[in-house]
């Protein structure tokens, strides 16, 4: 009766809680959770030869990120009013999605912000949100 025994080498797996946004090197205070986003657009290829396949090859890419915290007005680093004023004037600026530790990847570039929320709902913390949408390249870099 053979038995086969497969063994598993898990990695070490990233906590997403240390990883944050960063607004023109400020951290985004009071964070609960943020992202990035990669994307590429295609474009049609489809021939009379493809057999009624929908044929595609690459076309732009762009990307995206994210953020969601607690609003406070009082808070260090880029708070919801430095947010608003780079919005109001349509600044772009650099932004960072990192952990901020040796070995980890980050991630950089320029973007505006295309969308900031402001939430007061009742008997809840107060709440707001940002969409920041990239302009160029996306930088990867290993942290030292």
């Amino acid at each position: 009766f053979p038995v086969t025994i497969k063994l598993i080498y898990n990695m070490a797996i990233l906590s997403g809680t240390t990883f944050t946004l960063y607004w023109n090197s400020n951290k985004i205070g009071n964070g609960i959770a943020s992202n990035f986003s990669l994307n590429m657009a295609t474009r049609d290829t489809t021939t009379k030869d493809s057999g009624g396949w929908e044929e595609s090859a690459e076309a732009l890419r762009s990307w995206s990120m994210s953020f969601k915290g607690y609003f406070d007005p009082g808070a260090s680093g880029a708070a919801f009013d430095d947010l608003f004023a780079d919005y109001n004037t349509r600044t772009s600026r650099t932004v960072k999605f990192t952990n901020n530790t040796s070995g980890s990847k980050e991630y950089s570039g320029t973007a505006y912000i295309t969308k900031l929320d402001n939430n007061a709902d009742k008997e809840t913390s107060m709440e707001f949100s940002i969409e920041l949408k990239g302009t160029g390249a996306l930088a990867e870099v290993t942290i030292p």
